[in-house]
């Protein structure tokens, strides 16, 4: 018997369980921090305030919402940019002595027919295909009909 009527393995299972009391509490304190403790969607720090409270300062807000709108408008600047080639194209091959092109020429000058703004077809059933206010039409011997809308 040691001290105070315990046996050796009663102190040993004693000292287990204080330990694991120690982990549990700890476990549950970081549970409590992670869960329940409010922290700012830009830079995870906690935050005091309005239980609807999701930035802790101006700065944080602005630069989360700033690249927000930035990812979603990546793409449609990208598109803008090629339909905008498009057209500058477009605009120089109908300035030019002839509104027929060939189609390598427009491929050498950087043209992506797979960007355009809408089609129509014109009075013959012949589809026509625009970028912004200018068309171009498939002739025959790889040409292309460039036309004002």
């Amino acid at each position: 018997m040691f001290k105070n009527g315990y046996a050796k393995n009663q102190i040993l299972l004693l000292t287990l369980l204080k330990q694991n009391t120690m982990f549990v509490l700890l476990l549950i304190l970081s549970l409590y921090y992670m869960y329940l403790v409010k922290k700012c969607n830009e830079c995870g720090e906690a935050m005091n305030g309005r239980s609807d409270k999701r930035f802790c300062s101006d700065l944080c807000r602005n630069v989360y919402h700033n690249r927000e709108r930035i990812s979603q408008t990546e793409k449609i600047r990208e598109v803008n940019i090629i339909l905008s080639r498009n057209r500058k194209i477009l605009k120089h091959c109908l300035e030019g002595r002839s509104s027929k092109v060939p189609v390598s020429y427009l491929y050498k000058c950087g043209f992506d027919f797979n960007y355009f703004t809408h089609q129509l077809k014109d009075p013959k059933g012949e589809l026509v295909v625009f970028c912004y206010e200018l068309g171009y039409q498939q002739m025959e011997n790889d040409k292309i009909a460039v036309r004002m809308e």
